[in-house]
């Protein structure tokens, strides 16, 4: 499975089709209530682009990730040191697109191993969210009582609202409803077109950072890797 977050990239992936280069800032935020009633909060934001090949670009604390499907390669750049980490991206466009490409997309709500139904979807309708009018999906994961030792079935709930106001179906906010891991969200706000021009550096490595040959260090920059949308 893949993380909720990551259907926001899936779903991008059409903007290919539609010639457009996509801007917007993101906003991740999650909330989980531990036994003794104490709230740990986790919140991080930045800047995502993507254009009409595929190739995404997000900026989170000094960090840069740079995912190219088109040469095949992945930058992850470390603002502080100027140090790029270049790798080479699975034969396809790598786990996301070939998710895309299977028609498999029900969200992962981060769930345990477990032997689990396909989810419930249920449309939510039309609503505003972020300006922009969308359509509302919601994908509800039961875990039957049991099956972890619970006593009650273990409801999982990810709802995902998605626009078409730029040609392609593009998830401006996803909702994550996990009793397990806690609540996250996760949004792209002030969402816009790119000329070719404001995007023609957008993705590639800038050209004084030395680029090293391998994966990216477990923690980049002031951010985790995993702690951004793939």
């Amino acid at each position: 499975m893949i993380k909720a977050g990551t259907i926001v990239i899936a779903g991008l992936a059409a903007a290919a089709a539609s010639g457009a280069t996509i801007d917007a800032d993101y906003v991740t935020e999650s909330k989980r209530v531990l036994n003794d009633g104490n709230l740990v909060e986790h919140s991080a934001s930045g800047r995502f682009a993507m254009d009409d090949q595929g190739r995404t670009r997000f900026e989170f604390g000094d960090g840069v990730a740079i995912t190219d499907p088109v040469e095949g390669v992945r930058w992850m750049a470390d603002e502080r040191t100027g140090r790029t980490f270049r790798s080479v991206l699975p034969e396809s466009t790598g786990r996301t697109q070939r998710r895309a490409d299977s028609g498999d997309d029900a969200p992962d709500a981060r769930l345990p191993e477990a032997p689990l139904d396909a989810p419930d979807v249920l449309d939510l309708g039309t609503a505003m969210q972020n300006g922009l009018e969308c359509t509302g999906t919601l994908y509800r994961q039961i875990i039957p009582s049991g099956t972890m030792g619970n006593v009650e079935p273990i409801v999982i709930e990810t709802e995902v609202w998605q626009s078409d106001a730029y040609g392609f179906g593009l998830p401006v906010k996803t909702v994550v409803r996990n009793p397990l891991m806690g609540d996250s969200s996760q949004e792209l706000r002030n969402i816009r077109s790119l000329t070719d021009a404001e995007a023609e550096d957008l993705f590639r490595p800038d050209g004084d950072w030395t680029v090293v040959e391998g994966s990216a260090p477990t923690t980049l920059g002031s951010v985790a890797p995993d702690a951004i949308w793939r």
